[in-house]
Order: C-alpha cells, then sequence, then structure tokens
C-alpha cells in the first residue's frame, strides 16, 4: 500500500526571473554551477537541442546564474531537464533517505538486503513531484527533507495544487494531517499527475476511463464542426483524426489498459468519423468497408505497438534503472501489471513476440530493425484480418474482388496539374 502526494514546484520569487532565484541558491551557487557540476548526465555532442532556455540569442551568463534579457513567468522557458538539474539535490536526499516504496527484484536469499530489495521514494518530473511510502511516518520524512531542500532551493510548493491519496483499506487508520513548508496538504479520492488521473477507488484507472470516453466524444465533435465545410471532407477529416484527434486518445497507451468498455468506445469513435469522412454518417456501413478506405489502424494495433516497444526498452535497459527494477520485481514475484499481461497477449495475437534475451545481451539486431520488424507484423496481421473479414459479408463481393490493399492512394491537389 502505498501513499502518493503529488506537489507542483513553482519559483519563489514574483518577477518569474530566474536569476534572482539562482543567483542567490546556497551550494552550487545558481543553476549555471548546478549544470556545470552535473556534466556527467549531458552528451553535448547529441544533446544539445534538448538542453535550451528561451533563445540562444537572448540567454546571458551573469554572476554565476544563467539570465535571460526579458522576464520569463515562472515555469514558461525553463527546460524541463535544466529544471531537473536543478533540483536534482532533491532526488539525491530522497533515495539517500531509505524511505519509500521497497520490491524486491531478486530471489536469492544468499545476497544482502541492500541487493535484494530497491526502495523507490517517488517520481519526478520537472517541476511535478510524486512521493511514494508504505506508512504515514515515512511519508512525513519524505516530505520533511521535500521542505528542507525546498527551503534550500529557494522554491516554494503549492499545496493548493497538491493531494494526499490513500490507497490503504477503509477503516485501515486515520489520515493524519500531512504538510509541506508548514502548509497542510489536502486529502484527495483522485489526482491528475503528469495527464493521467489516478485514484484510490479499487481500480485506479477508473477516473481517467471516464476522461477516454469524454474525449473520444468531445474529438468527434470537434471533428464534425472543423470539417463541415471544408475543400474536401474526405481528406480533412482523414488529417484531422489522425493528426490531433488519435494522440490525444492514446497518450500512455504504452503503460495503462483501458477496459474492454472503453476499448469499444474508441473503436465505435474512429469508425464514426470514418463514416462522417465518407459522407454517410447516419447509415450501416461494414466496418472493413470504412477500414479499407481509410487505412486507418484499429486502437488495438496502436496499443499493441506501443505496448511493445515500451517492454522491449525496459529488457534493453540496465537493473540500475527504475522501471527495469519494477519489471524484474514483476517477474521475482510472478505477479504482473495489466499492462505487461496485456502486451504479452498481443504479441501472440500479432505474431511478434519478441526474445527478451537478445535484446539485452546482443547488439546484432539494432533497435530500429526491432522496431520496424514489430511494425510489419502488426501490418501484416491487421491486413490478413481485413481480408478475411471481407470474406464473411457477401455486401462486400464485388469491394474485396477489386480492392487490394487498405486505404486510398490519391493525394491532396495541391494545383500543380
Amino acid at each position: 500500500m502505498a501513499t502518493p502526494a503529488a506537489e507542483n514546484a513553482t519559483s519563489g520569487t514574483s518577477s518569474g526571473n530566474e536569476s534572482d532565484v539562482s543567483s542567490d541558491v546556497p551550494g552550487p551557487a545558481g543553476l549555471h554551477d548546478v549544470v556545470s557540476s552535473e556534466r556527467s548526465y549531458l552528451d553535448y555532442d547529441t544533446g544539445e537541442d534538448d538542453v535550451s532556455y528561451g533563445s540562444n540569442d537572448d540567454a546571458e551568463v551573469k554572476d554565476g546564474a544563467i539570465g535571460e534579457d526579458k522576464d520569463e513567468a515562472s515555469g514558461e522557458d525553463l527546460s524541463p531537464t535544466l529544471f531537473m538539474l536543478y533540483i536534482s539535490r532533491l532526488e539525491r536526499r530522497l533515495v539517500e533517505s531509505g524511505r519509500g516504496v521497497k520490491i524486491r527484484t531478486s530471489k536469492n536469499i544468499f545476497e544482502n538486503k541492500e541487493s535484494r530489495v530497491r526502495v523507490i521514494p517517488g517520481m519526478l518530473y520537472a517541476d511535478d513531484l510524486l512521493l511514494l511510502a508504505h506508512s504515514w511516518s515515512e511519508m512525513k520524512q519524505l516530505l520533511q527533507i521535500t521542505t528542507e531542500v525546498g527551503n534550500e532551493l529557494r522554491l516554494v510548493f503549492n499545496p493548493k495544487k497538491s493531494a494526499v491519496l490513500d490507497f490503504n483499506e477503509p477503516g485501515s487508520g486515520v489520515n493524519p494531517e500531512l504538510s509541506i513548508q508548514g502548509l497542510v496538504i489536502p486529502t484527495a479520492k483522485s489526482y491528475k499527475y503528469l495527464g493521467i488521473t489516478l485514484c484510490n477507488n479499487r481500480n485506479y484507472r477508473s477516473e481517467q476511463e471516464k476522461e477516454w470516453k469524454e474525449k473520444s466524444t468531445k474529438a468527434v465533435r470537434q471533428m464534425y464542426a472543423k470539417s463541415l465545410w471544408k475543400f474536401n471532407r474526405f481528406e480533412v477529416t482523414k488529417i484531422q483524426w489522425k493528426a490531433t484527434c488519435v494522440p490525444a486518445l492514446t497518450y500512455c497507451n504504452s503503460v495503462l489498459t483501458a477496459s474492454a468498455d472503453s476499448r469499444k468506445r474508441l473503436e465505435t469513435s474512429q469508425r464514426e468519423a470514418g463514416k462522417w469522412a465518407l459522407g454517410q454518417p447516419t447509415f450501416n456501413i461494414a466496418n472493413e468497408f470504412i477500414e479499407g478506405e481509410l487505412g486507418w489502424a484499429s486502437y488495438q494495433s496502436r496499443g499493441a505497438k506501443s505496448e511493445i516497444h515500451f517492454f522491449a526498452r525496459l529488457e534493453r535497459m540496465p537493473s540500475h534503472r527504475w522501471p527495469k527494477a519494477i519489471l524484474e520485481a514483476m517477474k521475482t514475484c510472478n505477479i504482473f501489471s495489466e499492462a505487461y499481461k496485456r502486451m504479452k497477449h498481443l504479441s501472440r495475437l500479432y505474431e511478434c513476440e519478441f526474445d527478451e534475451a537478445q535484446h539485452v545481451e546482443s547488439e546484432e539486431r539494432h533497435w530500429r530493425a526491432f522496431r520496424n520488424d514489430v511494425s510489419e507484423c502488426i501490418r501484416t496481421f491487421t491486413d490478413r484480418e481485413w481480408r478475411e473479414n471481407m470474406e464473411t459479408k457477401p455486401s462486400l463481393k464485388r469491394y474485396r474482388q477489386h480492392k487490394m490493399n487498405r486505404g486510398t492512394i490519391d493525394h491532396v491537389y495541391d494545383n500543380t496539374k
């Protein structure tokens, strides 16, 4: 049982100028010195585009801090990479405390406890912090460490944007007041962290399931409004659905598993969009005809590709990485997450199971080749399934005789002819 508390950190100055904040920080004298002392985290040959602050023309170094000619509102232009370097002291202190959720990664009884058990105090991405603990006392200690480091770095945590979620069984204990920087953190039943709503129900995705269904309905209605009077409803709908609606509805589908009802609702929304693109929104049209004309992949195949890629990446990670440690803990205890079980099911369904040991020990097959192999397996299975389903429908007899491939080859008229 874990008790997460998520806090959003904001700058402690009202002007929003990062140089005013960082230049007075004790220890490493400002953000510039922090970055200089953490050179091992940066790859200056390949990562220069990933680590930036505003525009290179406007940035300048003053008195050991990174400043800028114009003031920026807090949290707007500061790169998440730079902020994580700046707040890395908090990460180290939390890890060194030995408090957090303990997971077992080895069955070898002859190893010491430190080798068999990993402690994860929480997750941190830029100013979004999630703390995890088995008990209230440990959570208080983690919050105390966060308070101390926040005061040292001149950061202010906003309790109004924070929450405490209790995953204990009802009646298992009284929830004490938890505070950060002297301010009480409210208790909630759900909280959105990095775009995903978590709740303390038995199904922690129940609130997120509702959001998926609402998003699918909203995406279809927005597409209706935007493509109604366009020059080519078919092309505009086809492009808009793939460019805007699909990314919104597949966010985090590599690690989250939607229920069968939610997956069905997403597929229904896509078919409604396809019927709208074909100009037949109210008629009963064979699903294979919609799929053949538009060539859209199903949400199941998209999820299969994302999940297989994600867990293959975990297999390639070194053991000290937390995601790999959690995967090893699942294998050690033989208790697997819904996402892992779903990935195994889809990999068997699409006939693209990967050799886990090969992707850990061998570099003969490069990552790009593996991704291409997975995509090809899923595409081949989808095309074969599409042809087989058309064979069962008499209304598509003439269509399947002349339609060889899914999708269309026509392109938007570009005024060149």
